[in-house]
C-alpha cells in the first residue's frame, strides 16, 4: 500500500508539473500578446497625436468628469492656453463659449452622456470663445461623441474652427460701407439744399 501511494503521489506530482507547465506557457503567451498590444496602443497614441498636430482647427477632448484630456496645437493657437496648462484641468476653466451675449455652459456646448450615444451632440457657428486671459475669437463649434466613450473615459470631442479673421472681414466691410454711404449723402444732402434754394 506504501509504494501504490508513493506511485500515486508520483502520477500526481507528474500531473502537477504539467498545468504548472501549461499555465507557465500560458502565461509567457499572455505576456507577449500583452506586449504587442503595448506597442500597437503606443503607436496608435502617435498616430493620433501626429495626425492632431497637422490640424489647424482646436481638437479639445473632454473625459467623462468634464476633465480636458487632449489638447492639439491648433487649441493652443486659438485659446492661448498650453498644453500643460489645459490637461487635467475641467473644460469650463479651458474655454468660456458666448452666444448672443450670454454665457453657455459647458453641458450645453460639450454635453457629457453616459449612454453610448455617438455622432454630433451640438453644433454652432459664430460663437464668441474666451480663452487665456480672456483672449477673445469667433469659432463654429462642434462636439461630438464616440460609443466607445463609456469604455475609453472619452466624454466629448470638441472640434473649434476660428472664424475670427473672416468676422473681422465681415465687419470691415459693414464699416466701409457704412463710411461710404454717409460720406455720399453728405454732398447730396448740400446739393439737395441748392436746388430748394
Amino acid at each position: 500500500t506504501i509504494q501504490r501511494q508513493q506511485r500515486h503521489l508520483k502520477k500526481e506530482k507528474r500531473e502537477i508539473e504539467k498545468k504548472v507547465e501549461q499555465r507557465t506557457r500560458q502565461l509567457q503567451d499572455l505576456t507577449e500578446k500583452l506586449e504587442k498590444d503595448k506597442i500597437l496602443v503606443s503607436a496608435e497614441r502617435n498616430k493620433l497625436a501626429l495626425a492632431l498636430s497637422g490640424i489647424h482647427d482646436a481638437v479639445i477632448a473632454v473625459d467623462l468628469q468634464g476633465l480636458t484630456i487632449i489638447f492639439n496645437k491648433g487649441a493652443e493657437n486659438l485659446t492661448g492656453f498650453t498644453q500643460n496648462q489645459a490637461l487635467g484641468k475641467p473644460i469650463s476653466q479651458v474655454i468660456k463659449v458666448y452666444e448672443d451675449g450670454g454665457e453657455l455652459s459647458p453641458s450645453e456646448f460639450c454635453p457629457i452622456k453616459p449612454t453610448g450615444a455617438e455622432g454630433i451632440v451640438f453644433e454652432r457657428q459664430d460663437l464668441r470663445l474666451a480663452g487665456y486671459n480672456n483672449k477673445k475669437a469667433y469659432v463654429n463649434l462642434i462636439a461630438g461623441q464616440i460609443k466607445e466613450g463609456l469604455s475609453t473615459n472619452v466624454g466629448c470631442i470638441l472640434t473649434l474652427h476660428d472664424v475670427t479673421e473672416e468676422k473681422e472681414l465681415e465687419q470691415m466691410r459693414l464699416d466701409f460701407v457704412s463710411m461710404a454711404a454717409h460720406e455720399l449723402r453728405t454732398p447730396l444732402t448740400s446739393i439737395k439744399g441748392y436746388l430748394s434754394v
